[in-house]
C-alpha cells in the first residue's frame, strides 16, 4: 500500500504501476541470481562453472510465462513485494549464518535477519510467514553438504517456527458451514484438487498451454468428479515426496521437491481459496528451476552442446512470455480470446462485457451477456448485469421479466458473493433514473431474496448491505421509520462510519430519540470501523451523544449512565 500511495496521482492511468511491477520483478531476478550463487558456494561448485548456473537459472525463472500474472496483475505487487523481502532475508541468512558449525551469536544474528525480513513480508502478503520454511530447506542443505549430521540452534528455532506455522495454519482446515456453502466444496474436496492442480503447475512451469496463461482459468472442483479421491492420496504423496527423496539420497531434488511444494501450503491446500492461480507458483518456482539447470550443466554430455539447449531454451519461454504481455497489451483481443478459451469463467464474461461497452456502448455488452446466459453459463452475477445494463441503455422498456430472471437466479444458482456490488451499482443508477419495471420495491424484493439464502447472510458485509438497500428503498418510498428499523438492524452485521452517521442524520430530522438511543447503544463500545481513524470514530460517537441529549425527553433516563452501567 506504501508503493501505491507514492503513484497515487497515477491512477488510473495503469502504465506507472506496471512499470514499477516490471522494475520489482526485476530486481527479484537479480536477488534470484545472488541467492543462486550463495546456494551454489554451499555446493562447492566452482566459481565459473556457479555464475553460469546461477545466470541461467535466473534468467530462466524470471521469463516463465506462468508466472505473467504475478506482474501482470497490479494486486499482485504483493506477491513481488513479499518475495522481494524473502529473498532478501535468504540472502542475508546466508551470508550471516556463516559455516555449518558457526557459534551461537552468529546463528541468532542470521535468525534475526530471517525474523526482519519475515515481518516486512508478512506485510506486504500473508504468505511471507513461509520464510522460516524455506530458511530450514536451506539449512537441512548447509548441514547436509557441510557433513555436519547433528542438527544445531539455527535448525530447531527454524523448526519449531515452522510447526508453530503449521498449528497456526491448521486452524483453516477446520471450515465452518458457511465456508462450504459459499464455495462449494469441502475441505477435503480442495486438497484433492490441490493434489491434481499441483501437477498442473508444474507443467505448466516447463511447457505452458494458452489455457494455463489465460489469468481467468476456471477450475470448478465439482468437475474432477471421482478424480478428487485420487487427488487427494497424490497431494499428501507430493507433501511426503520430499522426505522420500531425501532418504533415498537424492538431496537436492528433495529440497527443491520441499521448495516448490511446502510453497504452496498457505495460499493452496487447506486453505478456503479458489483452486487454481497461476501467480501462486511465482516463488516456489525458484529453487526447483535452479536444480533442474544445475542437472542439466552437471550432467554428462559436453558442456556447450548442454548450454546452447538452456540457451535455446530460455529464448523460447522468453519469446512466449513476450507474445503473452503482447497480448495482454490488447485489451479487446486479449479478452476475446480469454472469454473464448475459459466459457466457464464468469470474470472472463464480465471482462469481456466491459471491454465491449467501452469501445462499442452498453448495447453490444448487453448483447453479449445475452448471449453468454442463453448459451455458455448462468450466473447471478451476468442477469444483475445485463438488468443493470438494460436499465442504462434502454430505460424506458419495461424490464420486469428481467428482475424476476434475478430473484429466481439468487434462489437457484450457485453463490456468488460479488453479485451483490451490481445490486448497489443498479440501486445508484435507479436513483439517478427511473427504470421501467425496476422500481424501489424491485431493488427491495432482491435484496431481501439474498438474505434468504444462507451463503449470503454468513457474510455480516452482505447482510449490511442488503439491510442497508431495503432500509434505502423505503426512505425513497418515504416510510422513513421503516428505514431507520432497518438501517439499525444493518449496524448489527457490521459497524459502518457512513451508515451511522447516516443514522444520525436521518434520526435527527425526524427528531427521532428512540433511533438514537438505539443507535448509540449499538455503537457505544464498539470497536472502531476500519478505514478510519480512532479519533473520527470518537468524534462520532460524541455526536450521536450529544444528539441524544438534545432530544431526550425530561422523564427519560440517560442513556450513557444505561449504557456505561451495561457495559460494567
Amino acid at each position: 500500500m506504501a508503493t501505491f500511495a507514492l503513484q497515487h496521482d497515477l491512477w488510473p492511468e495503469p502504465t506507472e504501476f506496471l512499470a514499477w511491477n516490471i522494475a520489482f520483478h526485476s530486481i527479484n531476478a537479480l536477488l534470484a541470481l545472488w541467492l543462486f550463487l550463495l546456494i551454489g558456494n554451499r555446493l562447492h561448485i566452482s566459481n565459473p562453472t556457479n555464475l553460469s548456473i546461477a545466470w541461467m537459472a535466473a534468467l530462466i525463472w524470471a521469463s516463465m510465462p506462468l508466472l505473467n500474472s504475478t506482474v501482470f496483475f497490479l494486486v499482485q505487487r504483493m506477491s513481488l513485494l513479499s518475495t522481494t523481502w524473502i529473498l532478501v532475508g535468504l540472502i542475508s541468512y546466508l551470508k550471516l549464518r556463516g559455516a555449518a558449525n558457526a557459534g551461537w551469536h552468529r546463528q541468532w544474528i542470521a535468525l534475526g535477519a530471517i525474523a526482519l525480513a519475515g515481518a516486512l513480508s508478512i506485510l506486504s502478503k500473508e504468505s511471507g510467514a513461509l520464510i522460516v520454511a524455506y530458511a530450514l530447506i536451506l539449512e537441512a542443505g548447509i548441514l547436509h553438504f557441510a557433513s555436519v549430521r547433528r542438527p544445531g540452534l539455527t535448525f530447531w528455532v527454524l523448526a519449531s517456527a515452522c510447526l508453530v506455522l503449521l498449528g497456526l495454519l491448521f486452524r483453516h482446515a477446520i471450515w465452518g458451514q458457511c465456508t462450504e456453502i459459499a464455495r462449494g466444496f469441502d475441505v477435503w474436496q480442495r486438497l484433492g484438487s490441490q493434489g491434481l492442480i499441483l501437477m498442473v503447475y508444474i507443467k505448466g512451469l516447463v511447457l505452458p498451454t494458452l489455457g494455463e496463461l489465460n489469468p481467468f482459468r476456471f477450475q470448478n472442483i465439482g468437475e474432477y468428479g471421482d478424480a478428487l479421491h485420487v487427488g487427494l492420496p497424490i497431494w499428501a504423496g507430493l507433501m511426503l515426496s520430499p522426505w522420500v527423496m531425501w532418504r533415498l539420497g537424492w538431496r537436492l531434488t528433495a529440497l527443491a521437491a520441499a521448495w516448490f511444494f511446502f510453497g504452496h501450503l498457505m495460499e493452496s491446500g487447506w486453505v478456503a481459496l479458489e483452486p487454481y492461480f497461476a501467480h501462486r507458483n511465482y516463488l516456489p518456482a525458484l529453487l526447483p528451476t535452479f536444480a533442474i539447470v544445475g542437472w542439466v550443466h552437471c550432467s554428462s554430455g559436453p558442456i556447450r552442446t548442454k548450454r546452447i539447449g538452456l540457451i535455446l531454451y530460455a529464448v523460447v519461454i522468453a519469446t512466449v512470455t513476450w507474445m503473452n504481455a503482447s497480448l495482454w497489451g490488447d485489451r479487446e483481443l486479449a479478452a476475446e480470446i480469454w472469454a473464448k478459451e475459459q466459457p466457464g469463467s464468469t470474470r472472463a464474461a464480465l471482462n469481456l462485457a466491459y471491454v465491449l461497452d467501452d469501445r462499442y456502448g452498453l448495447a453490444q455488452a448487453q448483447a453479449y451477456l445475452d448471449h453468454v446466459l442463453l448459451n455458455e453459463r448462468d450466473s447471478t452475477g451476468l442477469r444483475l448485469q445485463r438488468l443493470l445494463s438494460a436499465c442504462q441503455t434502454n430505460p424506458n422498456n419495461d424490464h420486469s421479466q428481467l428482475v424476476q430472471d434475478v430473484l429466481w437466479s439468487i434462489s437457484n444458482l450457485a453463490y456468488e458473493g460479488w453479485s451483490t456490488d451490481i445490486l448497489e451499482h443498479l440501486a445508484a443508477t435507479i436513483g439517478r433514473r427511473p427504470c421501467t419495471g425496476v422500481t424501489h420495491e424491485s431493488l427491495a424484493q432482491i435484496a431481501s431474496a439474498y438474505l434468504q439464502q444462507e451463503a449470503y447472510t454468513c457474510s455480516p458485509a452482505i447482510s449490511h448491505n442488503m439491510l442497508m438497500l431495503i432500509g434505502l428503498a423505503a426512505y425513497r418510498e418515504g416510510d422513513l421509520d421503516s428505514a431507520l428499523h432497518f438501517w439499525l438492524e444493518a449496524l448489527n452485521y457490521t459497524k459502518s462510519f457512513s451508515t451511522v452517521g447516516f443514522v444520525l442524520e436521518a434520526a435527527v430530522t425526524q427528531n427521532d430519540h428512540e433511533s438514537i438511543t438505539a443507535l448509540l447503544r449499538l455503537i457505544k463500545g464498539a470497536s472502531k470501523p476500519n478505514a478510519v481513524s480512532q479519533q473520527e470514530w470518537h468524534d462520532l460517537i460524541s455526536r450521536v451523544e450529544e444528539a441524544e441529549m438534545r432530544l431526550r425527553p425530561l422523564s427519560a433516563t440517560p442513556i450513557i449512565d444505561e449504557v456505561e452501567s451495561s457495559t460494567q
